[in-house]
């Protein structure tokens, strides 16, 4: 996943200068027109604030009934939540409540573009989130989904931080679903992983962390919409973003000894932003006797954005029927 970081540099000392200068911008939260209701769906937002303050950007579609269930959904870096209204429309047709948050940084969220001073800052955001959509839904179950880095901050909630949970009284979650999860650097080197903590160290702003976005979807207009949306972040991220996602994977090497929910993971075996070998690691060491591992072969990485969307989604809205 991080093979697109420009370690270089931390090797010009010509290039500190620059360095410094190309920290992002930091962006107050921004207020969104409210989207077409239709037949089957009713939308609606809501802010909440992060431990530090942060505002973050929450986008709700529901059904026109009573939902059966609720979904939140984290989405990956770069990314917003927004970007998941086709699918939210077909689950809160299926009678789902679905709730995507805007991770701080990113989309109408407020903060530094696309900067996480710490890993538990998405996932301290993440709880927050969780604990918003159990009282808004009531008694409702509610599943957490994650996608690309989404996918490790939801794990990392769920195997680390969801056991307190519980043991303090508050709701827990009916299941897990992981999109593409950012679960596995096997392919990025040493001497890459080092550089890149050491430019965090040094240059925490420094923007060296780049995804091609061609890489995402094998739909052309998918990725030219991601291109022309102006709340998805085309600059590089900032190194100390690299670096923490990058150690907060390392330590999801064990989580699967503390995952014990429902879970159902998805990747396409053609992924060349997060490697599918850490969906299968996840799956073979979760301890769920409910475990569910789907690799769709041929597909990219934004799985329910590629051209076999429907089967994506027929797959998910199955699986979340069964529980």
């Amino acid at each position: 996943m991080l093979s697109s970081i420009r370690a270089e540099c931390i090797l010009l000392a010509a290039c500190v200068a620059g360095l410094v200068a190309c920290g992002p911008p930091t962006v107050p939260f921004r207020a969104a027109p409210h989207l077409p209701d239709s037949a089957t769906t009713v939308t609606d937002t809501y802010r909440l604030e992060g431990k530090d303050g942060t505002p973050l950007f929450v986008r709700v579609w529901r059904p026109h009934g009573t939902p059966k269930a609720a979904i939140a959904i984290v989405h990956g870096l770069l990314d917003h939540g927004e970007r998941y209204d086709v699918f939210a429309r077909r689950a809160a047709a299926a009678g789902y409540a679905v709730h995507a948050m805007d991770l701080r940084g990113h989309g109408r969220s407020g903060g530094m573009r696309v900067y996480a001073s710490s890993f538990d800052d998405y996932v301290d955001d993440t709880e927050l989130f969780v604990d918003a959509v159990h009282a808004r839904e009531d008694k409702r179950r509610v599943f957490l989904m994650g996608h690309s880095m989404g996918g490790a901050i939801t794990t990392t909630y769920a195997a680390y931080r969801l056991p307190t949970v519980v043991q303090s009284g508050r709701r827990g979650l009916a299941g897990l679903v992981l999109s593409a999860p950012a679960l596995s650097t096997e392919r990025t080197s040493v001497l890459l992983k080092g550089s890149t903590h050491m430019t965090a160290a040094l240059f925490p702003e420094a923007g060296v962390f780049s995804l091609d976005l061609d890489k995402f979807s094998r739909d052309p207009a998918v990725v030219a919409a991601c291109k022309a949306d102006p709340l998805v972040y085309r600059s590089a991220a900032p190194a100390r973003t690299a670096s923490e996602l990058v150690s907060a994977v390392g330590r999801l090497a064990d989580a699967g000894k503390n995952l014990k929910i429902p879970l159902f993971l998805m990747h396409g075996t053609r992924d060349e932003i997060t490697e599918p070998e850490g969906s299968k690691r996840l799956y073979a060491s979760a301890l769920s006797t409910d475990k569910r591992l789907e690799l769709y072969p041929g597909l990219a990485h934004d799985l329910l954005h590629e051209p076999e969307h429907a089967k994506v989604e027929d797959d998910l809205l199955a699986w979340l029927a069964a529980h």
